[in-house]
């Protein structure tokens, strides 16, 4: 499984997840409005440190979802389940 780092993702234009936007933004909202701005997360040009987070958040998200495709679910449970251990 191959996994394009936060580079090549910015160099290919590839849009962020929105749940890495989603989380990100949230963070940055609760880290002012809770820590004030402790991890100063900036959040809306190239190369700041809320964008490297998205980055990673995606190559995140990509890997986890590359997991479930390849997953057989557990007819016991219905679903997936990290910890079954089901036949």
């Amino acid at each position: 499984m191959t996994i394009l780092g936060p580079g090549e993702r910015w160099e290919q234009g590839i849009d962020h997840d929105p749940r890495s936007e989603k989380i990100i933004r949230a963070m940055a909202r609760l880290d002012w409005e809770l820590c004030d701005g402790a991890l100063d997360i900036e959040v809306g040009g190239d190369g700041d440190n809320g964008e490297t987070m998205m980055y990673l958040l995606d190559c995140y998200f990509e890997e986890e979802d590359q997991k479930q495709k390849t997953r057989t679910p557990c007819s016991y449970h219905k679903g997936f389940r990290e910890d079954c251990g089901c036949p």
